[in-house]
């Protein structure tokens, strides 16, 4: 799976994830997720379903499996922050700040909240 990083300082984390999972531009992703900004879990389930993947009814409020791939959002304590991971193979693909094999460093104070 190819990285596909957010540009600095973006709110483009979740169409970049999806971009990362379906192997396309970060361009089509914010043309199929219709904004270019801060986006709706419908917005990335659009994303996905538009380029032929299927995903649960609704976020699902666990940890995936280490064999699956998800889209794993975190969200800060105090709930005014949000960022998008991609989960595939035992391994976090953040599109802020590359590819771990442990929740990246900036979101240690995080909770992983649901995943699609």
């Amino acid at each position: 799976m190819k990285l596909v990083r957010q540009p600095n300082g973006s709110n483009l984390c979740g169409q970049a994830c999806c971009a990362t999972i379906c192997g396309i531009t970060l361009d089509k992703a914010c043309k199929d997720a219709g904004t270019v900004g801060k986006t709706f879990t419908r917005d990335l389930k659009h994303v996905l379903h538009t380029n032929g993947l299927a995903t649960a009814p609704r976020r699902v409020r666990s940890w995936p499996k280490k064999d699956e791939t998800a889209l794993l959002f975190f969200q800060s304590e105090d709930r005014k922050e949000a960022h998008w991971v991609v989960w595939h193979k035992g391994k976090f693909y953040d599109p802020a700040a590359g590819v771990f094999r442990r929740v990246p460093g900036h979101l240690a104070d995080a909770d992983m909240t649901s995943h699609l």
